[in-house]
């Protein structure tokens, strides 16, 4: 007996479980497509405008906290989860007197306070994306600079003494070990 109708070629159809995986893998690579492809860039982040402080001493919770452009320390402190330094806490600190990468002792001896301010040790300023005082870091901080290890930090040491400080990061070519691609790799990270 002869079928009438339609004929079905085999290579033309289309199986409705293999469309909806091929979708499901698209949609998979472009999800994480976006993942790896829009990841923030580290370096773009360097030398961001926010500042960030280490707060350090008598404080209920020491540690690093973003400076914006109207925090000042009293702000940070006057948050009871993060210190008991509240109502007492001399109005003599502003943002003016506190810099972007500072560390500040902040001490108390009976009713008095006394305040220093150091430099955020070179570890952290990496980091958090501050630029490193390659004049006047040591050698130890040196050494958090990517690419820059114990010895090649000494070197630089040495240099520095010897030249009385860089004023071009084209000097650190001098030195045995640097050459072109670590000098374009170190100068995302210092200044002078």
């Amino acid at each position: 007996m002869k079928r009438l109708g339609w004929k079905a070629n085999p290579a033309k159809i289309i199986d409705h479980s293999s469309v909806m995986l091929v979708l499901l893998i698209m949609a998979w690579l472009l999800f994480f497509s976006k993942m790896i492809f829009n990841q923030p860039d580290p370096e773009a982040a360097f030398h961001s405008e926010n500042g960030f402080i280490q707060l350090a001493g008598d404080v209920r919770v020491p540690g690093v906290y973003p400076l914006k452009g109207s925090s000042s320390i009293k702000s940070i402190l006057s948050n009871e989860a993060w210190s008991t330094l509240c109502d007492d806490l001399p109005q003599d600190i502003s943002p003016d007197s506190i810099r972007t990468g500072k560390k500040v002792m902040i001490l108390r001896n009976g009713e008095n306070w006394y305040f220093r301010q150091e430099e955020i040790s070179a570890f952290y300023k990496v980091t958090l994306g501050l630029p490193i005082l390659i004049n006047q870091e040591s050698e130890e901080g040196l050494t958090a600079i990517p690419g820059v290890g114990p010895q090649l930090a000494k070197a630089i040491a040495q240099e520095r003494d010897k030249r009385g400080g860089f004023h071009d990061l084209k000097e650190l070519l001098s030195i045995k070990g640097i050459g072109p691609g670590l000098i374009k790799k170190i100068g995302k990270y210092v200044v002078f």
